[in-house]
Order: C-alpha cells, then structure tokens, then sequence
C-alpha cells in the first residue's frame, strides 16, 4: 500500500565540529536534506526531528538540547519507539552526516 508524506517520520543528524579532524558541509548537507523532504516529498515539518552539532567544536551558543550528543540520539531514537502516533508499517527515515557515516 503507498503511504503518504504524512505517516513519514524522520530524525536528521548532522556534526560539522569535531575536536579532532572538523568536518565542513555536514550541517549543510542535513539542511539541505530536510528541505528536501519538505520541499519535493512533501513530508511535514513537525514529523522532522533534528540534531545539529556545532559549526566548530567548542560552539557554546548552540541549545544543548538540540546538540547531537550520545543522550540525545538515544533520547530521540526512545522517543520514536514510545510516540503513540507512529503505526506499524510507517517509515523512519534517519539520516547522519558526520565521521563514520
């Protein structure tokens, strides 16, 4: 059965700073994927979740909450898992720009 842009569900993660080896273009890859989503697949902007880490390592002015931190992955993942709106057969897309992916 095709399920609509609306039972689409989707965490994005993008880390530019890293102490060691920075990257340049993650955070800008993940925007440019969540517009993506919105723009060309129609997909909510509340069913979009996303952690962006900071430009540079050490950035202070980004909301921890908002970070991509070990905790918050595993908060967010949970947080899928227990979200009652979510039904069987819906898709998760997740999508991590940063080292190893």
């Amino acid at each position: 059965p095709h399920l609509g842009p609306d039972r689409i569900w989707v965490v994005l993660v993008g880390i530019d700073g890293y102490s060691q080896y920075p990257l340049h273009g993650c955070i800008t890859d993940t925007l440019a994927m969540e517009q993506y989503l919105v723009d060309d697949l129609l997909v909510p902007r509340e069913r979009i979740q996303r952690l962006l880490g900071p430009a540079r390592y050490g950035d202070t002015t980004t909301d921890v909450s908002s970070i991509p931190s070990r905790t918050n992955i595993i908060s967010l993942l949970h947080s899928l898992a227990e979200n009652p709106n979510i039904e069987h057969g819906d898709p998760i897309i997740i999508f991590f720009a940063g080292h190893g992916s």
